[in-house]
């Protein structure tokens, strides 16, 4: 069988569809490069897939092997996650998640509520701004730890 990106997205659906059956899952979107249209690499990749507990889950990853070279990554959240949405528009990774996800199970429309106000100003100049300090306070927390002899390395790092 050929592997589709359509193919994936179905997986993906059965398992949110299942896992909304067997717990408290109230919503479920696809993200990363399946949900922008890049399904594989060379035949290999993964299935990014969110899903939203209604109460904290009791894992906050799984990951389930469908073959050796496709995997299916689910993030688990609590539903209290996206109780600040506008809070989400200036996190580094969630905030972009948000914006362009592929929804696959939101029946009580509680996901498209969250994702309607992060989504609001998200391409902000200071939204966009926060975005990327956070992610350079990241990047260059592992510097402040380099001893003062390597005035060399700092200055390299930094550029």
């Amino acid at each position: 069988m050929r592997v589709t990106r359509q193919r994936l997205i179905d997986l993906a659906d059965a398992e949110c569809q299942r896992q909304a059956q067997a717990s408290d899952v109230v919503a479920g979107y696809l993200i990363g490069s399946l949900a922008q249209g890049e399904a594989l690499i060379d035949g290999v990749g993964d299935i990014d897939l969110v899903l939203i507990h209604r109460d904290p889950p009791a894992e906050a990853r799984s990951i389930i092997p469908l073959s050796a070279d496709i995997h299916l990554d689910i993030a688990h959240h609590a539903q209290s996650f996206y109780a600040q949405p506008r809070e989400l528009r200036i996190h580094p990774w969630w905030g972009p998640a948000i914006a362009e996800p592929l929804f696959l199970f939101d029946p009580d429309h509680f996901f498209e509520w969250a994702q309607a106000s992060a989504r609001g100003q998200f391409h902000r100049s200071d939204h966009a701004s926060a975005r990327g300090r956070a992610f350079l306070q990241s990047a260059q927390a592992p510097l402040a730890g380099l001893p003062e002899s390597d005035d060399w390395l700092r200055a390299y790092l930094g550029a």
